[in-house]
């Protein structure tokens, strides 16, 4: 069963129809999937929150949509079910000529399912929170964020840069700041040897270089001591500080498609991951907000209702 939103008038005909229809059908929705074995979802969203939770000792997806400010038909709405797989799809209709919020506009994606699963989530604004669940759990976001909770698993997560607080298990934190360094070394050019290159000589040297096999960069944190300043990110902290290797970052291809990309990639300073959090910066703040708003404008400048 597949059911979309293409238009307003005909979205609310066929949801009325829909068995798993809320009682307010302008501003909530929910349906039921029935499952045997692990399930894989599939889900993509734009400015809405997303939760994902478990539901117990259940054979069961959950999805529950809540609008606030807005209408369900403001909303482009797509899922169906194959067997075990469920595909689920929210995102903003575009809007003509622009819009402007008066009030408080909000839509929240809530999910409940078997702790074991396959997920593949994808946001573009919208935060995602995940607690309790466990399997291959993919997760990427534009301008949101991530909070995640007692997973385990395979977790793969795109998510933004900055300056962190590390807290272990034991509830102990320390402050650290992220260290990105490639395996093969720097090399560093003068002004003149930089302008004898091309504009984008990076960009296709990494397409040469790749074409060799993977590049591997280290990740590290720098362990701030008594007294190092860490709620500015512009103070230097001494090169003696200690560094702890923290993973790493492997590029395999080049992303030639790049109006695409730019249109939902962006850093944030703030990844909000469980156990990693803000230093107190307060620029990391100011930061955030302006990505968030520069996301949003980027993608309505293209005008192509892909949010």
């Amino acid at each position: 069963m597949k059911t979309k939103y293409a238009l307003p008038l005909a979205a609310l005909a066929v949801f009325s129809s829909l068995t798993g229809l809320a009682q307010d059908s302008d501003h909530s929705w929910s349906k039921t999937y029935p499952v045997t074995g692990k399930p894989t979802l599939t889900l993509e969203t734009s400015d809405a929150s997303v939760e994902f939770r478990p539901c117990g000792d259940c054979h069961e997806i959950r999805i529950h949509i809540e609008v606030v400010g807005r209408k369900l038909s403001d909303y482009r709405l797509e899922e169906g079910q194959s067997g075990d797989e469920v595909h689920f799809l929210f995102k903003d209709l575009p809007h003509l000529g622009g819009h402007i919020a008066w009030h408080r506009e909000e839509a929240r994606v809530t999910v409940e399912s078997p702790a074991q699963l396959t997920l593949q989530a994808r946001t573009s604004d919208g935060n995602v929170t995940l607690s309790g669940l466990q399997g291959d759990l993919d997760l990427t976001t534009g301008d949101g964020n991530v909070a995640l909770d007692h997973v385990s698993g395979n977790l793969r997560i795109k998510s933004g840069d900055g300056q962190v607080k590390i807290t272990n298990a034991d509830g102990a934190s320390r402050h650290g700041r992220f260290r990105i360094r490639p395996e093969s070394g720097t090399e560093y050019l003068s002004d003149k040897d930089a302008a004898a290159r091309s504009a984008n000589f990076l960009f296709d040297e990494i397409g040469e270089r790749l074409s060799r096999g993977p590049v591997k960069l280290g990740v590290f944190v720098q362990m701030a001591e008594p007294g190092d300043n860490v709620t500015d990110a512009s103070v230097a902290w001494p090169a003696g500080r200690a560094e702890v290797p923290f993973g790493a970052i492997v590029l395999t291809g080049r992303v030639d498609d790049q109006a695409a990309e730019q249109r939902k990639i962006i850093f944030d300073p703030l990844p909000r991951i469980e156990g990693i959090d803000s230093s107190g910066d307060p620029l990391t703040e100011v930061r955030a907000d302006l990505y968030l708003l520069s996301g949003r404008r980027r993608r309505a400048a293209m005008g192509d209702g892909k949010h």
